[in-house]
């Protein structure tokens, strides 16, 4: 659970940079999935999957995108714009949208093989995978928005987490867990454009 921690922290912080964050983040998880999947531990990013829940879920992560788009004057740090801060980390031009496109296909299947799949926890209670998850969330949005901002979305990426987890143990995969993550991720990038677009 370590593994996401290490790279925000060695990449985002060390060396100011998304990418090599990002890059570490993935590269690890592979080694931990090629690990893993000798043992047969990895469940099929395609099994489990059931229409009415898809249906459900994918509206509300996608809803994301308006609610930042609302809330970014109360969430904005005060001295320095979204556009200024991405710049920082490496994220412009086109490395903006190559990035973009990463986030959105690869790093919601990532993180549903290793935080529900390898990470896999059939209890009905809150558990330490749905709270690690979240926290690493919390250290990177640390860096983008205002302190009391970062606890509520803290609150909702733990609650999406445990959410996706019994998801996966109720319907038997990852399918419907991986759909609505892209959703949430899709949203915040959209989000995240809008936002640097404006004049």
């Amino acid at each position: 659970m370590v593994i996401p921690y290490g790279a925000v922290l060695v990449g985002l912080y060390g060396f100011h940079s998304a990418w090599l964050s990002l890059g570490l983040y993935h590269f690890t998880i592979l080694l931990v999935m090629l690990a893993a999947s000798r043992r047969g531990s990895i469940k099929s990013i395609w099994a489990g999957f059931n229409a009415p829940a898809a249906i459900m879920l994918m509206p509300v992560c996608a809803i994301a995108a308006p609610l930042i788009i609302l809330l970014w004057p109360y969430m904005s740090p005060e001295h320095s714009s979204l556009q200024t801060i991405l710049a920082g980390f490496g994220l412009e031009g086109i490395s903006w949208y190559l990035f973009m496109a990463s986030f959105v296909t690869a790093q919601p299947i990532l993180e549903e093989l290793y935080w529900r799949g390898y990470q896999r926890n059939d209890s009905r209670k809150l558990c330490l995978s749905d709270i690690a998850f979240g926290g690493y969330h919390a250290l990177v949005l640390v860096r983008l928005i205002r302190w009391h901002w970062v606890v509520v979305a803290l609150v909702v990426v733990v609650a999406a987490g445990y959410l996706w987890r019994q998801i996966n143990n109720r319907f038997g995969g990852l399918a419907v867990c991986i759909l609505s993550h892209i959703c949430a991720d899709a949203a915040f990038v959209v989000a995240a454009q809008v936002l640097i677009s404006r004049p």
